[in-house]
């Protein structure tokens, strides 16, 4: 059964090549895609993929594909890679209409979602016009489909790593492993594998838990549910590894929620930066078990 399609479509007064530009050159989509709370800008890495450079680091964000030029374009989110976000441009009234549908590549949680489509679609029609944004918030999580609402308030980034479901279990609960792709400057202790089980950095000055994480569940190799502790920044939040075997590797989701009980003037920008840190840390625990160099070797 094929997943569903969603579809919007918007007229813009600007010549297609015009468009096209706005959707593969990395200053022109920023002037419309990023919000202005990332402090960020969108750089060219090379011909497919277009990362966001933000405090001295550059993330890998978007990776694209010219069907056609100035006519059909792809879009995928990294290093998901699970929804591809397709473009038509056809001249029209001497303007352009610009199609964009969004398919999920698997039954994941999530999905890109139309109604930011609209959002982002307005955004891209106003600043071609040299207008104000109409929506200058960030979306950036909800049109890649990172972020879920349906229920709650929740971030879903994915990864397929070459490695066996045992191997990734090992990596996100062993604690020198853990260390190693998520803090090397930190030493992350377990005190037991189990439901109830902590995972904690000892403070060096006074021996108490520092950023506590309380195991919610546990099935080994497959899920592994950790929860923020109530004495703690983040107390809401709660982390859901899942693991599933894939084309001779692991693909590694994490779902991540607790965003609900946030102001509302703050949720938008924490979930902006949530999803870009946790497809960080997917590219961390990938070049890990890949015995790659890590991309990001500070940390988290």
């Amino acid at each position: 059964m094929n997943n569903p399609t969603n579809s919007r479509s918007l007229w813009i007064d600007a010549p297609r090549d015009v468009v096209w530009k706005a959707l593969t050159e990395p200053a022109s989509i920023s002037t419309w895609l990023l919000p202005p709370a990332l402090g960020a800008k969108l750089v060219k890495l090379d011909e497919q993929r277009i990362g966001s450079a933000l405090g001295g680091m550059t993330i890998p964000l978007l990776e694209f594909e010219v069907i056609e030029h100035a006519q059909q374009l792809t879009w995928m989110g990294l290093p998901d890679r699970l929804y591809p976000i397709s473009f038509s441009l056809h001249d029209q009234a001497n303007g352009t209409q610009l199609e964009v549908s969004m398919q999920a590549a698997t039954s994941q949680l999530n999905h890109p979602h139309a109604d930011a489509w609209e959002h982002g679609l307005r955004n891209l029609q106003a600043a071609l016009a040299g207008e104000a944004l109409p929506f200058p918030d960030g979306f950036i999580a909800k049109l890649l489909g990172y972020r879920h609402e349906a229920v709650q308030f929740s971030l879903e980034r994915s990864i397929w790593i070459a490695a066996t479901q045992a191997k990734v279990w090992q990596a996100i609960t062993d604690t020198q492993a853990y260390s190693i792709w998520f803090s090397p400057n930190s030493a992350w202790e377990l005190s037991s594998l189990e439901a109830g089980g902590k995972f904690f950095v000892r403070d060096p000055e006074t021996g108490g838990e520092l950023y506590t994480q309380i195991i919610e569940l546990i099935d080994p190799i497959q899920r592994f549910v950790l929860r923020t502790d109530a004495n703690t920044l983040g107390a809401a939040e709660r982390t859901d590894y899942r693991l599933n075997a894939e084309a001779n590797g692991t693909r590694l989701t994490i779902i991540n929620t607790g965003y609900s009980l946030l102001d509302p003037s703050q949720r938008d920008t924490s979930m902006e930066q949530n999803s870009v840190g946790f497809g960080m840390m997917l590219e961390n625990i990938q070049a890990y078990l890949e015995h790659r160099p890590l991309p990001y070797p500070w940390g988290f």
